[in-house]
């Protein structure tokens, strides 16, 4: 079984994503964002965790629950949803 995974879209000062039921995906569903940044010698992963807020057949809206995060540098990232 392979996760659901998705490329963010930044419209309208929201987070879209193509998916929606349609695909599997429920209302409140938590994805994951997995960020790869360098900082001299040493590599981090940072994670970003969104949810649902608003969900169509084929468009699903996404808010973080980390409101301090800004959302706009998530444009064209990847997201991999949890069962």
């Amino acid at each position: 079984c392979m996760p659901i995974e998705a490329n963010l879209k930044f419209t309208n000062n929201s987070l879209y994503i193509d998916l929606g039921q349609k695909h599997g995906l429920r209302n409140r569903q938590i994805g994951i964002i997995k960020k790869n940044y360098q900082s001299g010698l040493k590599s981090n992963l940072d994670t970003i965790v969104l949810f649902i807020a608003e969900i169509n057949a084929n468009r699903s809206k996404l808010v973080p629950l980390n409101d301090k995060v800004n959302i706009s540098e998530l444009d064209r990232m990847n997201i991999q949803f949890i069962e």
